[in-house]
């Protein structure tokens, strides 16, 4: 099916489509969503934390009932309690050695309240309150249930605030009553802070009329009604700036005593705030992030177009090697896989043009040397002869004998590039032969080393193969030649004392490689794709040809190999000769 032209996702339509959809997402869930939860997530919190706070209040009250109990159970079978006890009450002791008995165990268990009374409930001993001696205490159902043998526990009302106290009888060795022993511990203004320090909620401790006897706040002692009012056990109310949640606790009787007031700042109007400005921060960093997100995107789409120019440039120099990465799989993607299959058309294009033309120029040399090499093989070979005649009538110090001598070299020099030439347009086929390849590379580097290294500074390091995977098929003359032409070159690169590295390796498709590599000054970039035209050299006038490679490169052609020259990272120039081992390959 194909759709309408305005349904197609073009690049702009993309760009467009990213951001009115960011704006929207960002509009119509964000500020909602954040206004939704942290509203649910802070009452949620903050009704978790004054749960958490109540029980911690629940345990450390009930750890305190426990706390008591056991001591006052502990205290009525205390020796000196009991002895000081049986001694006021049987024997009219005065009232000095009960008390101290008394302090004796606020010393020892650092416990502020402890009361000893007698068998009818009076007021033997106070540590916390002396002037309570002879106070008749029988009403106090704490110490009624004490007096009738039973440990009992509860709170009751006390000058600092409320006591948590527990009442245990006291029996003599034969198991009379003797009289009561009461602990107790406080919820006080120090319990109050005892608590505020665990949980960091204010707490308050209020009467059964909403009077505070305690607190953990100065200045809150007093307060009324409507702060302990304010909330319940089960949820959180609001008193000012507070949340608060409450306690209450009974006496004895279970009749209702008083409350613990648990009250915790409410922040989340200031929350709520600081949201606000977070949320038009958000908004603010989505819109500058959207703008972001387009220069970013357009950005990635030019780039390639960019490249795209670039690699036109290129192409136009005539780099036709150069190649474009696809990123993508839209059109500009497709474009650049057109624009590589054209770079390699060209190439390939490019490479059959120099062929052609490097054909050509065999095919013009060959013509230009058939045509003159007879013409100029004669004269030379004339001239050299009736020089040399010459040259025998003449005495050894005639002036006339030196010249005779230069003209008998530059002759020769003058022979040479003829032949050169005539080597090079009419390259033979090979004659192939299977023949050890570590051979025609030992004769060519003995006769390097007898006619150019003699007592030179060159070293030539050749790391050959076994004679049992080094058999190829190869004309053993031709090769030889192209191995001495190589070492010639390698040698001729080096200035000073070096070294020249042979070595032959094999290759999994059946072909032997043969490395030169020499320690030179290596070769221009410019010259690389030019080292094997006829002609080209960059050796001195009369030092060369240039026709050594350019036949080493027709030699390993005919045989169906190849030959190339590139530089050496660490410094000078590497041959590469590969060859096939059998004639098939060729």
């Amino acid at each position: 099916m194909k759709f309408p032209r305005f349904f197609v996702m073009t690049l702009s339509r993309k760009v467009i489509a990213v951001i009115v959809l960011t704006t929207l997402a960002a509009t119509l869930t964000l500020i909602p969503a954040v206004f939704y939860t942290l509203h649910q997530g802070l009452q949620g919190q903050r009704q978790r934390h004054l749960t958490g706070v109540r029980h911690l209040v629940e345990r450390l009250i009930e750890e305190n009932r426990r706390t008591v109990k056991n001591y006052a159970v502990l205290f009525g079978t205390d020796r000196q309690i009991k002895d000081n006890l049986y001694y006021y009450a049987e024997l009219a002791g005065e009232r000095e050695h009960p008390l101290n008995a008394v302090r004796h165990l606020v010393d020892a268990f650092g416990l502020r309240h402890i009361e000893l009374g007698d068998r009818t409930g009076v007021v033997v001993a106070d540590a916390a309150r002396p002037e309570r001696f002879g106070e008749d205490r029988s009403g106090n159902p704490l110490i009624g249930e004490a007096l009738a043998g039973r440990v009992a526990v509860g709170i009751e009302p006390h000058p600092d605030g409320f006591l948590l106290m527990a009442v245990a009888p006291i029996f003599h060795d034969e198991g009379q009553l003797i009289g009561t022993i009461s602990t107790g511990i406080a919820l006080d203004n120090d319990f109050a802070a005892m608590i505020r320090a665990l949980s960091g909620a204010e707490i308050a401790i209020a009467d059964k009329n909403g009077l505070v006897v305690a607190a953990s706040q100065a200045g809150m002692t007093g307060a009324m009604q409507p702060l302990s009012q304010a909330g319940s056990t089960r949820g959180a109310g609001t008193a000012g700036e507070y949340l608060i949640m409450t306690l209450p606790f009974a006496d004895f009787r279970d009749s209702p005593l008083g409350q613990v007031i648990i009250m915790s700042k409410d922040t989340l109007p200031q929350i709520l705030r600081q949201a606000n400005i977070t949320i038009l921060a958000v908004l603010g960093c989505i819109a500058l992030g959207s703008i972001l997100v387009t220069v970013f995107i357009l950005r990635r789409m030019l780039a390639p177009i960019e490249k795209l120019k670039s690699g036109a440039e290129k192409i136009g120099c005539g780099q036709f090697q150069h190649r474009i990465e696809v990123t993508s799989l839209d059109e500009i993607g497709g474009l650049a896989e057109v624009f590589n299959r054209m770079a390699v058309n060209l190439q390939q294009m490019r490479e059959v043009e120099e062929k052609l033309k490097h054909a050509e120029r065999l095919a013009s040399i060959g013509e230009f040397t058939a045509a003159t090499a007879h013409e100029l093989n004669n004269p030379i070979a004339n001239i050299i002869g009736l020089a040399k005649v010459v040259r025998k009538d003449l005495p050894a110090d005639s002036r006339l004998a030196e010249d005779l001598d230069l003209l008998v070299k530059e002759s020769g020099r003058c022979g040479a590039i003829v032949r050169d030439l005539l080597l090079y347009s009419r390259a033979a086929r090979p004659r192939r032969e299977e023949v050890d390849l570590n051979r025609p590379l030992d004769e060519a580097i003995a006769a390097l080393a007898q006619r150019h290294l003699a007592g030179g500074d060159i070293r030539i390091d050749f790391s050959r193969l076994p004679s049992s995977v080094s058999r190829i098929s190869v004309d053993p003359v031709q090769i030889e030649q192209v191995f001495s032409n190589l070492l010639l070159n390698a040698a001729q690169a080096i200035s000073g004392p070096g070294i020249i590295e042979v070595v032959i390796t094999t290759e999994p498709d059946g072909f032997l490689t043969v490395r030169i590599a020499d320690s030179g000054g290596g070769i221009l970039p410019e010259h690389l794709d030019k080292v094997f035209y006829p002609f080209f050299t960059t050796k001195k006038s009369g030092e060369g040809t240039g026709l050594g490679l350019a036949v080493s490169y027709t030699i390993v052609q005919a045989h169906g190999g190849t030959i190339t020259a590139v530089n050496r990272p660490e410094g000078g120039a590497v041959f590469t000769v590969k060859l096939p081992r059998e004639k098939e390959h060729a």
